[in-house]
């Protein structure tokens, strides 16, 4: 297996979102302001909380469309009810590698909902790259394929750490708040650290927390059943399969064949897909119709010489996907697909 790397630093993994915003501001400014929130180091959750700290704003009321991971560089746009000096928090958490940078973008009529976001725009490094399989990637510019449209690894935990946001998930839903709680402490971020505050007040401490945040971990799990459903289906309709196996109980099963995939297609391309959202403060648990296989069209460019890995090549490439759909999850992918169609060993 080419064993390639992706987020060796953060600027390798680039994430830019796209979201379709309108000018609508009510009269008497009674609106909303957009602002573009550009991180590196802080998931979504850390950055509203400090800019909640900061400008003394609700969490709740602060807008956005989807959830941007920290190992990376990421842009997405938030909704706050009032206009703030973003100056502050940049001088406050403009450090490097790790930081936060908010960038006014313009008034709006309406606070940003999770499911208003379009998809995301990747810009992402390859290091580690063999020669054969560079002098490919140069010649062929563009790639088209079809990935099986698992959810990612990160959507069960933070990098480099055991993967359980799916069990803190599980026993919510459960209402095992004991065992939820123990799950979250063990998490080395700051909402682990304050539970621990909580030991034989678990209930007190959920009930507490942005209700979004109780909605990521249930649905967290019904993400994990997800993935365990596609596997089970891939392994019993496909005759060539490779699995790779992640972190801790996180796998996945891929077709070997491209062909498989195609079949696998006419066979079925949907299936629903649990969820939990937030809906006037109160988390209400929904199913709605996912595609198991998505489609890519990558663009590679900007072929260099690695100064990191020793002896081996690096290479940009660019994509968009919908959201919902994990880059991290399209590229292995993507590779294989091109090694099966050019004769490369994988």
């Amino acid at each position: 297996m080419i064993n390639y790397k992706i987020k060796t630093l953060p600027e390798d993994f680039i994430v830019i979102e796209s979201m379709v915003l309108h000018h609508n501001k009510l009269p008497n400014n009674n609106g909303y302001f957009y602002y573009i929130l550009r991180k590196s180091g802080y998931t979504t959750f850390e950055a509203i909380d400090s800019i909640s700290n900061i400008f003394n704003i609700e969490p709740s009321l602060i807008g956005y469309g989807g959830l941007k991971d920290e190992d990376g560089i990421t842009e997405q746009f938030i909704s706050l009810p009032l206009k703030i000096d973003e100056k502050l928090l940049n001088s406050i958490f403009w450090t490097t590698p790790r930081f936060l940078e908010l960038i006014y973008y313009k008034d709006g009529g309406s606070k940003i909902e999770i499911g208003e976001l379009c998809g995301n725009n990747f810009h992402i490094t390859i290091r580690n790259i063999p020669e054969d399989f560079i002098e490919v990637l140069s010649q062929i510019g563009k790639f088209s394929t079809f990935f099986i449209n698992y959810y990612g690894v990160q959507r069960f935990g933070l990098p480099n750490n055991a993967k359980t946001t799916h069990l803190i998930g599980k026993n919510l839903i459960n209402e095992d708040y004991k065992n939820a709680l123990l799950f979250l402490i063990a998490q080395p971020n700051k909402v682990g650290i304050e539970a621990k505050n909580y030991i034989n007040n678990e209930k007190e401490y959920f009930n507490n927390l942005d209700k979004r945040l109780l909605a990521f971990y249930q649905t967290s799990y019904y993400s994990f059943l997800w993935n365990k459903h596609l596997e089970d289906f891939i392994r019993r309709n496909c005759t060539d399969i490779c699995t790779q196996v992640e972190e801790n109980e996180i796998s996945y099963t891929y077709p070997c064949l491209w062909r498989e995939k195609i079949d696998l297609m006419k066979n079925k391309k949907i299936f629903d897909c649990e969820k939990a959202i937030v809906v006037e403060n109160r988390i209400v648990h929904s199913k709605n119709e996912r595609q198991f296989i998505m489609q890519i069209m990558a663009r590679f460019h900007k072929v260099f010489i690695d100064p990191i890995y020793t002896n081996k090549l690096a290479c940009v490439v660019e994509f968009f996907l919908p959201s919902g759909c994990y880059a991290t999850v399209a590229i292995p992918q993507l590779l294989r697909d091109i090694c099966v169609k050019y004769n490369l060993k994988w």
